[in-house]
């Protein structure tokens, strides 16, 4: 039987009052409020027995936030994740944040008992050295758990009974972009396909897709979140292109500077990103598209587990990760990294000439992905 290395969720600590984290709580804790514990003094620990079933790769994952010492001020604070002796990591929190940490096997090797130490014993200042904390609370913890990756039986690869895809156009409606970048926005409307993505081929870094899929997307729609920034213009006329507040996420609406007002822009785009953001929720807890997420700048295997995990809690979802083509992988291959997550290679450039990769990978991609799930996409809508 055909294996793949699968992620999976084999303990869940909820920090709220009516949560579980009692029994798992050393020193440095504050009374439990309702989503959360506040961490108390210079450190924090905790004491888990790991799960029979917690063999494999492991991944430490904490849903943090700062605490304010000020009305309405959040600082800057240093988090270091030590396990069992060994520092794992070493964090500046400066806004609510799930990280995700690999653990060394030194760290629990002959031991099925997990010593967690969370330190804290400063706060970053402005100018990026430490101050010595004036309040005794200064983060607070909402979740904990623990991801291990294991060889686990898949349902096939595309070499078994993988279904031919469909003609081009119909296959790419199958197909859902986290984006970053325009290639694949214009791939798609070079094949009559307009894309209802949230970003339509905008930017957004990895950080900016786990902070969302963490809040919910509850950013999108805050108030006076969405700010609108006239482009210098490369052919024709300067275009509105939008940013949110605190992300590091824009795109251009294509609408143009002198048929519009930024307010206008702003409010028309944040309706839009309001409705693209519920069609999303639905089409992840359905798991009926093929994620495409591609970044600018190079993102690793290891940096790939939390957004996997974030896309695998709300639904069956596979993730199609887009890299440069490299020596051993040209440009239209893909790799099955694992269930859920395949690596497709495409050429430089967002030229013509450059879409003959990117037909062969999606096909490529389509197949495995159809494969992996066994399951009938349901029928996705075109514009």
């Amino acid at each position: 039987m055909t294996t793949l290395p699968t992620l999976e969720s084999v303990l869940q600590i909820d920090f709220g009052r009516t949560g579980n984290s009692e029994p798992y709580l050393d020193h440095g804790w504050s009374e439990p409020a309702d989503r959360l514990t506040r961490m108390v003094g210079p450190s924090s620990s905790l004491t888990i027995d790991l799960p029979d079933a917690a063999d494999g790769a492991l991944f430490l994952q904490i849903k943090v936030s700062t605490v304010p010492r000020d009305a309405g001020a959040h600082h800057a604070q240093r988090l270091r994740v030590i396990l069992n002796d060994f520092e794992i990591a070493d964090h500046e929190i400066t806004h609510p944040v799930t990280l995700t940490d690999y653990v060394p096997p030194e760290a629990v090797a002959d031991s099925s008992i997990l010593q967690v130490v969370l330190a804290h014993p400063a706060r970053v200042s402005a100018a990026g050295g430490t101050e010595a904390p004036d309040s005794a609370v200064a983060l607070a913890v909402h979740t904990m758990r623990i991801l291990r990756v294991t060889d686990q039986p898949t349902r096939g690869l595309p070499d078994h009974d993988a279904p031919a895809p469909p003609p081009l156009r119909e296959m790419l409606l199958d197909f859902e972009s986290l984006g970053e970048g325009p290639a694949f926005a214009r791939f798609r409307r070079q094949q009559g396909v307009r894309p209802l993505d949230l970003l339509q081929g905008g930017h957004a870094p990895l950080a900016d897709w786990l902070t969302l899929l963490d809040e919910d997307f509850a950013v999108l729609t805050a108030e006076g979140a969405i700010r609108a920034t006239a482009t210098a213009p490369r052919e024709g006329e300067a275009t509105w292109s939008v940013s949110v507040d605190g992300l590091a996420l824009h795109y251009d609406t294509g609408m143009t500077v002198a048929a519009r007002k930024p307010a206008a822009v702003e409010a028309r785009e944040q309706a839009r990103l309001a409705i693209a953001a519920r069609r999303l929720r639905h089409t992840l807890a359905a798991g009926n598209k093929l994620l495409l997420f591609q970044q600018d700048k190079p993102v690793s295997d290891d940096q790939m587990i939390p957004l996997l995990a974030a896309v695998q809690d709300r639904g069956p979802n596979t993730i199609l990760w887009v890299t440069p083509a490299e020596p051993g992988h040209p440009a239209g291959s893909v790799e099955v990294l694992m269930n859920g997550l395949l690596r497709g290679y495409v050429g430089p450039g967002v030229q013509e000439g450059a879409w003959a990769g990117w037909t062969q990978m999606c096909r490529l991609a389509w197949r495995s992905w159809r494969a992996m799930t066994g399951g009938i996409p349901q029928e996705s809508q075109a514009a």
